[in-house]
């Protein structure tokens, strides 16, 4: 086993949906439109357009312990113990991996074609996998070149799983808006997709790329995450030694750098963090989980997405999130912050317009840390737009905005406040 796989394993175990799961992290989920909380305890390059080679999923429903979930915009996503992958959501350009049918669905359909998953990610409109061999697959809206050099043209969807070609040696996965990112198992990242913001970090900026390239001057990385919508997004990784780097957007500070300088197209270190085990991005904020289960945030707090209790316009270097010090995985959304704690609960805190922070509603939203209520035994968040997933051993639960179905039952578009069961 490469040493960087073996050191991802020490730094990110028990931890990181933190935007992603690194590869020896797999977690799952479940929900239901009862409102009631969950009860159980704590290959070698491609060439070629044609869906995976692997065979379809069979499987009318999920099986067992989610391995991974990860939520997009209006969609979702998760990983069965089979290694079979759900979506549920709209699927207007393909983000469900399914073909032209279903346009929406309120149940997890199976992805076509993907077998022994171990990871998802998912960007506004589009979607990742990564299987048991280093394969990255992806499918959804093309718009910025996103989905590699053999998805459809740029602006058009790609309705079921089309291999990134090149990378065979990926051990975690990342989308933001319009972006891709794999980090493979010699500590090196590869990028491709809109970068406008520099977001590929190649010491450049452009209008986008197919064809995935390793990050300029970025070794012994063992955890990535991106965060951001398809006008604009930043990335974070982590390295070996407990330091944070980040490119980018930086309009609120998301890379604790000069906001004189409005986007990075080059990693730079995060000041102050040198015993980081985790990170995690929102759309226009960041996060590291430190050693002690402390989180250290900064950028956008307009609406207190970093859980100071206080809001501001920004925060452009590191401040520490209040009342958390047993945090071991973080997840942003548009606005909104999940965080699982050691015990197997979570919390919430942020925006909470379309009820995202699942606390029951009452507020627009809210700076203070605060429990979500009824879930125990979580291994596993993730955060899209306006919604939020967690996976227990059982299952997944969803709750927020569910305007395409993507909390995976209830009532399509309305919200929802507190936790239901899609599986």
């Amino acid at each position: 086993m490469p040493e960087h796989r073996d050191a991802l394993t020490r730094a990110s175990s028990p931890l990181l949906a933190l935007a992603l799961l690194p590869l020896p992290l797999l977690v799952g989920a479940c929900s239901s439109s009862d409102g009631e909380g969950p009860s159980g305890p704590n290959g070698a390059p491609s060439t070629t357009t044609q869906p995976p080679k692997g065979t379809p999923p069979t499987t009318e429903t999920p099986k067992g312990t989610p391995r991974a979930i990860a939520a997009g915009s209006k969609h979702s996503l998760a990983v069965d113990e089979d290694g079979t992958v759900w979506a549920w959501g709209t699927n207007s350009l393909g983000q469900l991996g399914v073909g032209l049918s279903p346009t929406q669905s309120t149940t997890p359909v199976a992805v076509e074609g993907l077998e022994d998953v171990i990871a998802v990610a998912a960007g506004d409109d589009h979607s990742l996998a990564l299987q048991s061999d280093g394969t990255v697959w992806a499918w959804g809206f093309n718009v910025s070149g996103q989905l590699g050099p053999d998805g459809p043209d740029a602006g058009m969807p790609q309705r079921t799983p089309v291999q990134v070609p090149g990378i065979t040696s990926a051990v975690a996965i990342a989308a933001a808006g319009s972006q891709s990112l794999a980090l493979l198992d010699d500590g090196t990242v590869l990028a491709w997709g809109l970068n406008a913001n520099g977001e590929l970090g190649r010491g450049m900026f452009s209008t986008s790329s197919t064809t995935p390239e390793p990050v300029e001057d970025l070794e012994d990385v063992i955890a990535i995450a991106a965060g951001g919508i398809n006008a604009g997004s930043h990335v974070l990784a982590l390295k070996a030694d407990g330091t944070v780097w980040a490119w980018g957007k930086n309009g609120s500070g998301e890379l604790a750098a000069d906001r004189n300088y409005p986007a990075l197209a080059s990693p730079e270190q995060v000041p102050g963090i040198t015993d980081a085990i985790g990170v995690a991005a929102g759309s226009a904020f960041s996060f590291a989980l430190l050693e002690d289960g402390s989180v250290m945030a900064w950028g956008a707090n307009n609406v207190g997405q970093l859980g100071t209790g206080e809001t501001s316009a920004f925060i452009d270097s590191p401040v520490e999130v209040a009342d958390i010090d047993d945090a071991i995985q973080i997840a942003g959304g548009l606005q909104h912050v999940v965080a699982l704690h050691a015990d197997g609960s979570v919390s919430t805190w942020g925006a909470n317009a379309q009820d995202q922070l699942g606390t029951g509603g009452g507020t627009v939203w809210e700076p203070d840390v605060e429990s979500v209520s009824d879930l125990e035994g979580v291994n596993a968040i993730a955060a899209g737009t306006y919604h939020s997933l967690v996976a227990t051993d059982d299952g997944v639960w969803a709750w927020g905005w569910n305007l395409n179905a993507q909390l995976g039952g209830g009532d399509v578009g309305e919200s929802r406040g507190v936790p239901g069961r899609v599986w």
